[in-house]
């Protein structure tokens, strides 16, 4: 009898302590949250099929991985590979709005966070640079490039203001 209230002391506090996991996911672009459950995820500023390319090409090209599976559609997108020692490589994309992506990166049977990092940032480096600011592109070593000339007007001709650039709404 004294072994089936621990047995089930034991259920429950294991039951309690597994609800009380939260979902760690990142809520800005280039954050990163760490999940013992789920792994390493990020949002990046590209589309689903432009992600889940790049992560194929990280998995193939960098890592030298033997993919196993590699789908990709305008809402989500997956590719699993293995190493030679049958570790699993999942990536896991999903779309989190316009030209955003939420992706969940896991490594190995627990979560392995140097590899998750490590194939989040090349991932990063091969997906294209829409959001370049305009001080990032005037810089080169340190040194401010020269302003960039603009065009005369035209006399008699009246100046329009300036639109605001249009920012990412994310949907939560």
């Amino acid at each position: 009898m004294r072994i089936t209230h621990i047995l089930a002391l034991s259920a429950l506090t294991l039951l309690l302590a597994c609800s009380q996991v939260g979902c760690a996911s990142a809520k800005n672009v280039g954050e990163e949250k760490n999940n013992f459950f789920t792994g390493t995820n990020t949002l990046v500023q590209a589309d689903c099929i432009t992600t889940t390319t790049a992560a194929k090409a990280v998995a193939e090209e960098d890592l030298k991985l033997a993919v196993e599976k590699h789908q990709a559609t305008m809402l989500d997108g997956k590719v699993v590979a293995r190493s030679a020692t049958r570790m699993k490589l999942a990536v896991t994309v999903k779309s989190a709005g316009d030209n955003l992506s939420r992706v969940t990166v896991r490594a190995g049977g627990f979560g392995n966070r140097d590899i998750q990092r490590q194939v989040l940032e090349k991932m990063r480096a091969r997906l294209p640079q829409s959001a370049v600011t305009p001080t990032a592109q005037a810089t080169v070593q340190g040194k401010p490039a020269a302003k960039p000339a603009t065009p005369a007007k035209p006399q008699g001709t009246a100046s329009t203001p300036a639109q605001p650039a249009p920012t990412a709404q994310l949907p939560f």
